[in-house]
């Protein structure tokens, strides 16, 4: 997500993670993933629970999980993995996020 981020903001689109670690763990996988990106520490699992990702695999994390929000704060789409390495490829979520965008200013 790192190397394409440059490409999302190009198109007015902003990047947040959620990382159920904690504060010195998020900060730790922010550093090595060289994210330009905001990654937010869920430690409490509050955000995760809320979005109903929390434990879905019962490995208590919240499974991977790609969701694009609206400038209404409104869910446009959602991905729940259903296995620690089922997430949508960045240019599917670029293409998919561009087309709901176009869908909503029509």
């Amino acid at each position: 997500m790192s190397q394409n981020h440059a490409l999302f903001k190009r198109f007015g689109i902003d990047i947040i993670a959620i990382s159920t670690d904690d504060q010195e763990n998020t900060q730790a996988m922010r550093d090595e993933v060289n994210a330009s990106f905001e990654i937010i520490s869920d430690s409490t699992y509050t955000i995760s629970q809320q979005w109903k990702v929390f434990n879905l695999l019962g490995d208590g994390v919240a499974a991977p999980s790609a969701f694009i929000i609206g400038k209404n704060n409104a869910i446009l789409w959602g991905h729940r993995g259903s296995s620690p390495s089922d997430r949508p490829p960045t240019d599917f979520l670029l293409a998919k996020t561009l087309d709901l965008l176009e869908k909503v200013a029509n």
